[in-house]
């Protein structure tokens, strides 16, 4: 996934809006993905104001982690969040590519439960965790 990623780069920069990545084996994180350039590919293929969603593992303790989310941290200019998964090891990562988006608590809030009742997940959950977890950066990625 990794090379396919970075071989695409340049022929469609700015092509997506969103990104979903999900690179682990049995071992942890595949090595295609460990790297800073990985990220920079990422970024490249993504229209201004796309999204980038990684599921990453090992809790926020795991050294793989740490560096995992400082080059998203890096590339994405600091504009990233991240969700804990309930009951598992897993992380969920958000890189904003130059963008902020605006809304309002009230207005999330009522998006999480319209989304709750449609698709039956607990979105409201996903929304304080999100918050929770990121309590001292949640207001710089989301302007409130």
């Amino acid at each position: 996934g990794g090379d396919y990623i970075r071989q695409r780069a340049e022929a469609y920069r700015e092509h997506y809006s969103l990104l979903f990545i999900d690179a682990f084996d049995h071992e942890g994180i595949a090595s295609s993905i460990c790297n800073e350039a990985f990220f920079d590919a990422c970024k490249a293929l993504l229209k201004k104001g796309g999204i980038l969603v990684i599921n990453l593992w090992g809790g926020t303790n795991n050294p793989e982690f740490q560096q995992v989310s400082l080059w998203l941290a890096r590339v994405f200019n600091w504009q990233t969040l991240f969700l804990p998964t309930r009951d598992r090891g897993n992380i969920i990562g958000l890189a904003f590519n130059d963008y902020s988006p605006l809304y309002s608590m009230k207005e999330l809030r009522t998006n999480a439960l319209a989304l709750e009742q449609h698709y039956q997940i607990e979105f409201p959950a996903f929304l304080k965790d999100l918050k929770r977890h990121n309590a001292s950066t949640f207001n710089q990625v989301i302007k409130t």
